[in-house]
């Protein structure tokens, strides 16, 4: 969890403790399709994989995002 939150916080340059996992894309100003890449690739790079598409479209909040990097560290 504290990889994820350590990549959030630095995209997003905003403190861990402030996001909420009821933050989405929508919630997030600096969140926009080109930073949203940014953070798939950051992603990919720092746990060694590759996300499908569905994934892609589907990581579009804290929570989410959160989840997923739960299950990619097992």
């Amino acid at each position: 969890m504290e990889k994820i939150n350590l990549i959030l916080a630095e995209l997003f340059k905003m403190k861990v403790e402030d996001l909420d996992n009821d933050l989405t894309m929508e919630d997030i100003v600096v969140w926009d399709s080109l930073k949203h890449m940014e953070l798939i690739a950051t992603i990919e790079e720092a746990f060694s994989v590759e996300l499908s598409i569905d994934d892609i479209m589907e990581l579009t909040s804290i929570k989410a995002l959160r989840t997923k990097a739960v299950e990619l560290s097992q």
